[in-house]
């Protein structure tokens, strides 16, 4: 815990926020300067559906229902994400 508290600060110090997260003690609640662990998280859960979209369709060669078929998921779901994430073929 105290390494990802390391790695999520940009600073020298750990800010109570992103302490009270990592070990669950309620904090005094300042104005976030630092991104919570929640929110860095649905970054990278957008980051990664991105790149799987993109690689699912250049390996269909840009067949949106071949991809949507690739990743399981429903073709109006792969419209949704690519419209989403602003993906054009």
């Amino acid at each position: 815990m105290i390494l990802k508290a390391v790695l999520l600060t940009e600073s020298g110090r750990i800010p109570a926020t992103l302490a009270s997260e990592l070990f669950g003690k309620e904090g005094p609640r300042k104005e976030e300067k630092y991104p919570s662990i929640s929110s860095i998280q649905k970054l990278r859960k957008e980051n990664y559906e991105k790149e799987k979209i993109i690689e699912a369709l250049a390996f269909a060669k840009g067949n949106k229902t071949m991809a949507a078929s690739i990743l399981h998921i429903d073709r109006k779901t792969l419209y949704n994400k690519m419209k989403l994430y602003k993906i054009s073929t």
